[in-house]
């Protein structure tokens, strides 16, 4: 009987618990409905006042149109520079009522972080000459848009913005352009490439740069190409598509400066290098140490021989970048602990045999990791500055120079009121190169001017007690009449 009861009991329970579970949801059901009337009846409310806001705007743009319509009416000036930050401010600007106040602008910046829908502002620019916007999201224009921007604009720079309405177009006044993470670059070569007549300085920043070759910049001077390739092959192929020397396609593009970052195989970068025999300055970004082989270094170290065009007796010929100034190299990261260094010892090569050439190395600047500041990089060509005269230079040390043979083809440092010097290094051959004359002696650090002067009253201020090393410049000291070895007297 008691288990016929509990079977009975146990069904009314579960009916209770879902007529309980009903009773709530229709609570919640009736609470939320109220919630959400409420809602709607204040967004309805925040609408009608935005429409309200909308209309005053437009009353009072055209209230100002009829009075600068009016005859003697005060017009002011229009801007020229706006800066947009807000989507929704492009939005509504782009609107045809609100479009004539880009006509007149002549530098436009616009950095907003995402963007719904296109906006059609191009066609509005008329004077305008510099612009830099990122993330600004364009349509696409035929060839048979008119775009008045491209006649006028000198200064670009722009980040993940498509590049569609470049394509077959030529911008006479471009100077300076900047393209970093483009859209639809793969637009440019269907449409006829991209013509910069007068552009001087171009950067272009991507995973993919054989598009490169789709820009004609015959005046291009500075060329930056940032190329965020993950890997050795993939970069290589990007480099290759860039200059690869194949007869009747565009012409390469032909920098005096290049800046270059990528990773690639040491073979692909001097075949790249190899085009470019009017290379002033070469930077070069590397992920690792290790990144660049020995084979690259070899072939950007000059080789002995003679130059037929050779005017200055030169011992040395580079057949890479025969006529480069100025190198630099900046490694995200330099050794670890326990990572052998193999780099060191062939930038010192590189230096020294550039050195012999008839266009030396005027400055070899070296950064260790990403993050070392421009100003923090380590010029390895140390005495290349120092070749004119410091009038107000008291007292001088220098220690293991690099370069000091390039003193003598310098024409030599003045140092006129020097007192004291302090030179120490393998090649003492330099040291008539600077001329101190207020400087009756050198002297050991250390040491007193007393002792020293005790010690080298007889002697003429050069004693050299080894021979000079061979690829240095024969010395000139026209007041001493002979040198002497150590331990054998003058007579």
């Amino acid at each position: 009987m008691n288990r016929t009861k509990a079977k009975i009991a146990q069904p009314n329970v579960h009916i209770e618990a879902l007529n309980t579970i009903t009773r709530i949801l229709a609570a919640f059901d009736a609470e939320s409905q109220e919630k959400v009337a409420e809602l709607r009846s204040f967004t309805e409310y925040l609408h009608d006042q935005i429409l309200v806001i909308q209309k005053q705007m437009v009353d009072a743009w055209d209230a100002f149109s009829a009075e600068r319509r009016q005859p003697g009416a005060a017009v002011p000036d229009k801007p020229t520079n706006m800066e947009l930050t807000s989507p929704n401010v492009i939005y509504h600007l782009a609107q045809p009522q609100f479009a004539s106040v880009f006509r007149g602008l002549v530098t436009f910046k616009v950095d907003v972080c995402e963007m719904r829908t296109e906006v059609d502002i191009l066609a509005q620019f008329q004077q305008l000459e510099t612009i830099e916007a990122y993330g600004l999201r364009l349509p696409l224009y035929t060839l048979q848009t008119d775009l008045p921007i491209v006649r006028a604009l000198k200064h670009m720079k722009i980040k993940a913005v498509s590049v569609q309405w470049m394509a077959g177009r030529t911008f006479p006044n471009m100077e300076d352009c900047t393209i970093t993470w483009p859209h639809y670059p793969e637009t440019l070569a269907l449409g006829g490439g991209v013509d910069l007549p007068v552009c001087t300085r171009f950067m272009y920043g991507d995973h993919i740069i054989d598009t490169l070759p789709n820009f004609r910049i015959p005046k291009l001077d500075t060329l930056i190409v940032r190329n965020e390739a993950w890997n050795k092959p993939r970069g290589s192929m990007q480099l290759a598509a860039v200059w690869n020397g194949t007869a009747g396609q565009v012409p390469p593009l032909k920098p005096r400066v290049l800046h270059l970052d990528t990773q690639c195989h040491d073979q692909h970068l001097i075949n790249a290098l190899s085009m470019l025999s009017e290379l002033e300055e070469l930077r070069l970004g590397v992920v690792r140490p290790d990144a660049l082989g020995k084979g690259f270094f070899s072939a950007l170290q000059a080789k002995r021989g003679n130059s037929s065009r050779s005017a200055s007796g030169a011992t040395h010929v580079a057949t890479l970048c025969p006529v480069l100034k100025a190198f630099g190299i900046r490694y995200w990261r330099w050794n670890r602990d326990g990572e052998g260094d193999e780099v060191t010892p062939l930038l010192r090569v590189i230096i020294e045999s550039r050195q012999k050439t008839d266009t030396p190395l005027q400055s070899f600047k070296f950064w260790p990791t990403k993050e070392t500041p421009e100003e923090g990089a380590t010029e390895l060509c140390i005495l290349d500055d120092i070749l004119e005269s410091f009038p107000n230079m008291e007292d001088c040390t220098i220690v293991w120079p690099h370069c000091p043979e390039t003193l003598a083809p310098g024409g030599g440092v003045n140092l006129p009121v020097c007192m004291p010097f302090t030179y120490r290094g393998p090649h003492l051959p330099a040291a008539p190169q600077l001329r101190y004359p207020r400087v009756r002696h050198t002297h050991r650090p250390g040491q007193s001017v007393e002792q020293a002067e005790r010690k080298h009253a007889a002697r003429p201020p050069f004693t050299y007690r080894r021979p000079p090393h061979p690829s240095a410049p024969q010395p000139r000291y026209p007041r001493i009449r002979h040198a002497h070895c150590p331990g054998r007297s003058v007579e």
